[in-house]
């Protein structure tokens, strides 16, 4: 699953922008804005831009502590259920039957 694997990358650095998180998990930036919005909703990463580059936009990770089992359940939860939704969205979208 793409989530898990830009977290592991995120877990390595301290924060990647998102352009080297889409190019290390191989995702378009549409797709990538979709991804992060999910990883945001769960608690699990955050999106901040950089006094020195505005044009930059860094993600790093949320201060939550995945060691503690109460907390870990509840992103875990926060994230299947952000996943559902886009699969959701994603099933009810109109189709091009050409």
């Amino acid at each position: 699953m793409v989530d898990t694997i830009a977290l592991s990358y995120l877990r390595g650095e301290r924060s990647l922008s998102a352009g080297e998180l889409a190019a290390r998990v191989g995702l378009s930036r549409s797709s990538m804005t979709s991804l992060l919005d999910r990883l945001e909703g769960g608690g699990f990463a955050q999106r901040s831009v950089p006094r020195e580059n505005r044009r930059r936009v860094e993600i790093s990770l949320t201060d939550a502590d995945i060691n503690d089992p109460d907390e870990a359940a509840r992103l875990l939860c926060a994230l299947a259920t952000s996943i559902h939704e886009h699969s959701v969205q994603l099933l009810n979208a109109p189709t091009d039957p050409g």
